[in-house]
């Protein structure tokens, strides 16, 4: 004789505690995934591009200097270009890379406020000094030199014969990068040739 054994399968409460137990798995692996850190590895994107433009800049313009100023203390940086044979403090002729949004700093919006973002800028390190204010400016070819402070400089008729307090990059520079849920990143320039791997 066969017996048949009653298979109705899972309860409507089964069901329910089933996807509900599915649903706080797949919270806690999206949560692992990074997921979180969608701002800072944005900002860190846009920072090597924005360091990129200013390099791309510099190697078309025969007449101008081109660069990027790091201020870690303001959570800012700024591109900005100067002409030879001038005196620049690196905030005149602010400019903003195609695409870029200010942040509401007075009186012209035009520095990049990566707080805004809740991500925060620096350390800047070059070699094994740090700096709050750093000025990345770039040759004709491309060259990557660097002044640190909130001081000014003079250039020449030449970023490579412009001197104190500009020099070229004896080391790589690492410009750090936090959010607040404590995630960290980093963009690179060699010291070299600027590149931003």
């Amino acid at each position: 004789m066969i017996t048949y054994r009653n298979n109705s399968g899972f309860t409507l409460i089964e069901l329910i505690a089933m996807l509900v137990i599915m649903g706080m798995l797949a919270t806690f692996a999206v949560t692992k995934a990074g997921l979180s850190n969608a701002d800072l590895v944005s900002v860190e994107a846009a920072l090597a591009a924005h360091i990129r433009y200013a390099q791309s800049k510099a190697m078309q313009d025969d007449d101008a200097v081109w660069g990027i100023r790091f201020d870690a203390a303001a959570n800012e940086y700024w591109l900005f270009d100067s002409s030879l044979d001038a005196q620049s403090s690196f905030t005149d002729r602010r400019t903003l890379p195609p695409g870029a949004e200010a942040g509401p700093v007075a009186p012209a919006g035009d520095r990049l406020d990566t707080d805004l973002v809740n991500v925060t800028l620096g350390p800047v390190r070059v070699g094994g000094a740090t700096a709050s204010q750093l000025t990345l400016v770039f040759d004709g070819m491309g060259v990557p030199y660097a002044a640190s402070g909130s001081g000014s400089v003079s250039f020449g008729s030449s970023v490579e014969e412009t001197g104190a307090p500009l020099s070229r990059l004896a080391s790589d520079i690492t410009i750090a990068l936090s959010d607040r849920a404590g995630n960290a990143g980093s963009v690179a320039v060699l010291q070299e040739t600027g590149f931003v791997p």
